[in-house]
């Protein structure tokens, strides 16, 4: 049984190392830290443009063939300027480089990363000002991060120094204040052979200009020593809700406690001892020593959160989705999600509706998966319009010698939909869908490149197709719900929800050798899942006109 490593796991389809093995621990580990929390690298050579300096870089032809030469993308860097116009601001991560193109004056900023680190996750204020992100030497997996700030321009960054960084969980929903959870090297070990391992054991509050304030620090000595799942904000950003669980071998209480930035008391919303179980949780196993892994704080849903348990079992990734109404209610599932991180499998509106991925096949992405939407009031939940069902052409080959029989185009089972995401008030969900991959696994470019773009109307129950575009990932709204951007062909494109052409921004997410050989790789994919979202972040006004258009 592990009761120390937050992200060891046994992962379907996979030998399970002996937990009474440190090494196999600490493998196993550094695989899931670098899984879960999504610090993916990823390539665009933009070494034309000099560090710090502002290079107006506007596009006028049309967009780039979907397989580019390598060599033009490496020399040329594709940033399609003109039409981010009036967009705001978007900060991208490429080949170890972070860039920021602001729509304000179609500019590209190169942002100061310290020689020998990797950026890793940007993330944008909410109300425009400021960029966050985190720099990491390539190729350790286990050495925690140094936390930069920057004018959301890309100018003016700046470390908050003395900070072992292990996760960023994002800023305060209103007003400039960044939450960060902060680790402490913890050794950890058998016999003669113990290793350091840093373990999240702090909340900080982190200023715009450096200012640290601590927010909760648990205890990592004495009979109950505990360490940090994860943290979230609260939809009003006026507390911050953390998971802890037992360190070591102790038997004691896994908790989530929401701890209000103003300094008052703490109010606990869930605890449970080692020793007791959750109902429904996985089947064949104890159901004891439970993780809550939050998945986020709604405004009517409450504080959900993905339950692990029986040596921290990640229950093949359908994993249940536990939902607390208030302090101290029963928690109760909603459903059986995704939970390792790597994409969004889930999406809430201000109205009470919560839209899931349920999945129902394990973490392989393309197979099993069908976009839910689940009601407050009721407590229950519905699929989609056709949630299952593809209906366009389905050109995928069985890479293996026996597929069995696969349902055709137009029946259930054939289809699958992801990246739900509610637009700004509410009102109708974005939402991609794809044939079915024929097999458990990582999943061939062909599949990705089949992804199509819907949007569902809840008062019509009406469901329409976006541009006729082809090979779409994580649809994000515009902040006026306007425009989407997304991601296709290892690029971002923006196009106009009320009709007209979608036009690439920028090109490429990844480096073109490891997207092009994507089945091949686990780096920038696990069992077809690509952590697209950290590889940039969008900001952009409440108020302006669709103002791209076609180049």
């Amino acid at each position: 049984m592990v009761k120390v490593f937050t992200d060891w796991r046994p992962s379907s389809g996979e030998a399970n190392e002996t937990p009474d093995d440190p090494e196999a621990l600490f493998r196993e580990a550094r695989r899931r830290r670098r899984i879960r929390r999504a610090w993916w690298t990823g390539g665009i050579a933009l070494a034309l443009l000099v560090a710090g300096v502002a290079v107006d870089v506007t596009y006028t032809g049309p967009g780039r063939p979907l397989h580019a030469p390598l060599a033009t993308a490496k020399v040329h860097p594709y940033v399609n300027a003109k039409g981010f116009s009036h967009q705001g601001s978007l900060a991208v991560v490429s080949q170890d480089t972070l860039w920021v193109l602001d729509g304000s004056d179609r500019s590209v900023r190169k942002v100061y990363v310290p020689k020998g680190f990797t950026p890793l996750a940007p993330t944008i204020s909410a109300d425009g000002k400021w960029l966050a992100y985190l720099a990491r030497r390539p190729g350790n997996n286990v050495v925690t991060s140094e936390l930069w700030i920057a004018n959301a321009n890309g100018t003016g960054a700046h470390e908050v120094s003395g900070l072992a960084v292990g996760s960023l969980f994002g800023w305060r929903p209103s007003g400039d204040l960044l939450g960060i959870t902060t680790e402490t090297s913890v050794n950890y070990g058998t016999g003669n052979v113990v290793h350091p391992y840093p373990m999240a054991t702090a909340v900080q509050l982190v200023e715009p200009d450096g200012s640290v304030r601590q927010l909760v620090a648990v205890p990592t000595a004495g009979s109950s020593p505990l360490q940090i799942e994860n943290a979230e904000w609260s939809p009003n950003g006026q507390a911050v809700a953390v998971s802890t669980w037992p360190l070591g071998d102790t038997d004691g209480v896994a908790a989530v406690t929401a701890y209000p930035i103003s300094g008052k008391a703490p109010t606990p919303w869930f605890s449970i001892a080692g020793t007791a179980t959750l109902p429904g949780i996985c089947s064949g196993c104890g159901g004891q020593n439970t993780i809550a892994d939050l998945a986020g704080w709604w405004s009517k849903w409450g504080i959900g959160f993905w339950v692990y348990s029986s040596g921290a079992n990640h229950n093949f990734d359908d994993t249940p989705l536990e939902l607390l109404a208030a302090p101290g209610a029963t928690p109760r599932i909603i459903g059986k999600t995704l939970s390792g991180g790597e994409t969004d499998a889930i999406s809430a509106n201000a109205s009470g509706s919560l839209a899931i991925v349920a999945s129902t096949a394990g973490r392989s992405y393309g197979v099993g998966k069908e976009v839910e939407v689940c009601e407050h009031d009721s407590l229950s939940c519905s699929p989609l319009p056709g949630a299952s069902t593809w209906t366009g052409p389905d050109n995928l080959t069985c890479p293996i010698t026996d597929c069995g029989p696969l349902p055709p185009p137009g029946t259930a089972g054939s289809g699958v939909t992801l990246d739900p995401e509610w637009s700004p008030n509410g009102t109708v969900l974005a939402y991609v869908k794809s044939p079915e991959w024929v097999t458990p696994g990582w999943p061939s470019l062909a599949w990705y490149q089949a992804h199509k773009l819907f949007v569902w109307d809840p008062a019509t129950n009406a469901t329409r197709q976006i541009a006729h575009v082809s090979g779409i990932s994580v649809p994000t709204w515009s902040r006026n719900g306007k425009d989407l951007l997304y991601v296709a062909d290892d690029g971002l494109w923006l196009v106009p929800v009320g009709g007209g052409n979608a036009v690439e921004i920028e090109h490429p997410l990844f480096p073109m050798a490891q997207w092009e050989h994507i089945e091949q790789s686990d780096t920038i994919s696990y069992y077809g899942q690509i952590a697209w979202s950290a590889q940039f972040s969008w900001w952009s006004p409440a108020m302006h006109p669709s103002s791209h258009g076609a180049p």
